[in-house]
């Protein structure tokens, strides 16, 4: 995976950019490897792997972004 960088992703309920991650099990584990780092929210996984979307707000995101595999 790394370290992945999403730069036009649209969060909340009801849009239709969905992240599809097989990582982490639910929203929940979303939520506890969540933080705001500026304009940016990350998804840290590990000191390996970590999803970084730009201009998003942690607050915006919604389950329906994931798809979890």
């Amino acid at each position: 995976m790394g370290h992945d960088r999403i730069t036009d992703f649209n969060a909340g309920a009801g849009f239709g950019d969905r992240i599809e991650i097989d990582t982490l099990d639910d929203f929940d584990d979303i939520l506890t490897a969540l933080s705001q780092n500026g304009t940016d929210a990350v998804i840290t996984i590990d000191a390996n792997n970590s999803i970084t979307l730009e201009n998003v707000l942690t607050t915006d995101l919604h389950q329906d972004d994931f798809r979890f595999v």
